[in-house]
């Protein structure tokens, strides 16, 4: 497995980190693919009082993506996309 750090923002920024396969392309998410997964997993792994929990999957922009080590990772929460996540390519 590998681990990428997202940087995403609301009102403010901070870094979700997501476990993902080795064979994982990760610019699928500056794509705008796994958009609800990824508010999912910001819902699942920020703090209360860094973020509210309102209007994640709506409202969420990715502003970079990129591979992290996993003892990097391992010092935050780490979310896991969900395998049944089929990504629906935008229009």
């Amino acid at each position: 497995m590998k681990y990428l750090a997202i940087e995403v923002a609301k009102s403010a920024t901070t870094d979700l980190f997501v476990e993902v396969p080795d064979d994982f392309d990760e610019k699928q998410f500056m794509r705008g693919l796994h958009r609800k997964e990824l508010g999912r997993i910001a819902r699942e792994t920020t703090n209360e009082w860094e973020w509210d929990d309102f209007g994640w999957d709506d409202s969420l922009e990715i502003i970079e993506v990129k591979v992290v080590e996993e003892s990097e990772a391992k010092q935050f929460k780490i979310g896991t996309l969900c395998e049944a996540a089929n990504p629906v390519r935008p229009e």
